[in-house]
């Protein structure tokens, strides 16, 4: 493995953790007033 593959796929990696984060906070801020609370 190259260095170069390696530091994509590190930044992939973590352009979906935060992608995954930002989405669950974004379903969260949606989900609760939209659930009546």
């Amino acid at each position: 493995m190259t260095e170069d593959a390696r530091d994509t796929a590190g930044m992939r990696a973590v352009f979906w953790i935060w992608a995954g984060i930002i989405g669950v906070g974004l379903a969260v801020m949606i989900g609760l007033p939209l659930g009546g609370r």
